[in-house]
């Protein structure tokens, strides 16, 4: 949104402006209401640096918020001033309760694609009640287009970076660089961070780079699995032949050796897929607080030996998880694991002493294992630590029966919204 107005105008009257310009806004009735409420309490000097037309747009998200049980709400919103240079923005940062600090604030946006310039903060108190209003000025990456979709979609995706319902990492940039939700991101990262977990040899840092140098590529991997898995009515097979043509061609143009293997790492570990989670609906923006993938381990490249015949993997920001299956009668547990950057390998030992140790009980071993990443202190709060540790078990293990078929009156029922590609009997 673009904000312009005259110094002479605040100077007037900047009171009479905001009125018209709030009437405008949301009508008079609410105008005089948030006003009555609000314009006893404007902190000195935030009127001589907004506009009545950008105050008219933080009073009622202000007033909103101060309205609200919760005190760490949290809204967005993105300002342009026409005196500022076109890939210059206001981002505005809504918090109630207690100002957010700048080191906490800064490094969300940044991974988001955006650089910090300059930040100013301005509290309204109301009562007992605070807001804080932390406006931070933007520059926007060369050759991005700003379209009201595309700031409404980076808008929600801090939103999600700041109450931790995705990671913050480099791969966020991909809401600015390629168009994609913060859910879509989410799709690409838990893949990542499976490439991790079966020794792929670039650092996550590497891959993040890489999707974010061909974002490009990036959208149009999101793009076939979305067209494989979408429980919605159509041609999948069609769409996600079109999809992969689009893909190999792209990589053909990609001139890093590196940079190639990363992405067709990802297009393999998509193909190899024949389960998803993603489009359940749940209650984080409408879907799951966890993915969940199902592999055709056949297809993996270069995973360690032995393969499993089965294998899901399980993640969120809460926690990461996976489930090796050597046969259709397999028996096994679960384990925490302590170890984040490893533990499939600790369950794929696991599971070969399983096959050995069951062998005179059921054909072959199954093992799965999950890490909490979230884990406080436990020599703070011990009784936290294990609430904690749980939690992000029974997170892992609704990822795992959200593609585990139930038999109900002799017949087998398939989860809904879960596409099943038909995969031969081994």
């Amino acid at each position: 949104m673009s904000i312009q107005g005259t110094a002479g105008e605040v100077a007037a009257d900047w009171a009479a402006a905001t009125r018209e310009a709030l009437v405008a806004v949301v009508g008079e009735a609410a105008a005089a209401r948030v006003l009555d409420r609000l314009l006893p309490v404007v902190p000195a000097g935030y009127d001589e640096l907004n506009w009545p037309n950008s105050a008219a747009i933080d009073l009622p998200i202000i007033d909103r918020i101060a309205s609200t049980v919760a005190d760490d709400a949290v809204e967005t919103a993105m300002m342009h001033f026409t005196e500022a240079g076109t890939n210059e923005w206001r981002f505005r940062v809504y918090h109630g309760g207690s100002a957010v600090p700048i080191a906490d604030l800064l490094p969300l946006l940044d991974q988001l694609g955006f650089r910090a310039i300059d930040e100013r903060a301005f509290s309204f108190h109301l009562g007992a009640r605070s807001v804080w209003l932390h406006d931070v000025g933007v520059q926007v990456p060369e050759g991005i287009d700003l379209t009201p979709e595309a700031r409404a979609e980076v808008q929600r995706a801090f939103v999600a970076e700041f109450e931790n319902t995705v990671e913050v990492d480099g791969l966020n940039r991909l809401v600015l660089r390629a168009g994609l939700t913060a859910r879509q991101v989410e799709l690409l990262r838990a893949y990542a961070r499976y490439l991790r977990q079966i020794g792929f040899p670039f650092s996550q840092q590497y891959i993040e780079t890489t999707l974010v140098r061909h974002a490009g590529i990036a959208a149009q991997l999101v793009q076939l699995f979305t067209a494989r898995f979408t429980p919605d009515d159509g041609d999948r097979t069609a769409e996600a032949d079109v999809a992969r043509a689009g893909i190999v061609d792209a990589l053909d143009a990609v001139p890093s050796l590196d940079d190639d293997r990363t992405l067709r790492a990802l297009l393999a570990l998509i193909e190899a897929t024949v389960r998803t989670n993603a489009f359940r609906p749940g209650p984080n923006a409408g879907y799951r607080d966890v993915i969940a993938f199902k592999f055709d381990t056949s297809k993996v490249p270069d995973l360690p030996l032995p393969r499993p015949l089965y294998e899901i993997w399980v993640c969120s920001p809460r926690v990461e998880g996976v489930h090796l299956r050597n046969g259709r009668i397999a028996r096994g547990g679960i384990r925490w694991s302590d170890r984040r950057e490893d533990f499939r390998t600790e369950v794929l030992g696991l599971v070969k002493a399983q096959i050995v140790k069951n062998a005179v009980i059921v054909p072959t071993g199954s093992k799965g294992g999950f890490f909490p990443k979230a884990l406080p202190d436990p020599a703070v709060d011990r009784d936290a630590w294990l609430a904690e540790g749980v939690a992000s078990y029974r997170v892992f293990i609704s990822g795992l029966l959200d593609l585990t078929d139930n038999r109900a009156s002799g017949q087998i029922v398939p989860p809904a919204r879960v596409v099943r590609p038909i995969v031969p009997s081994p």
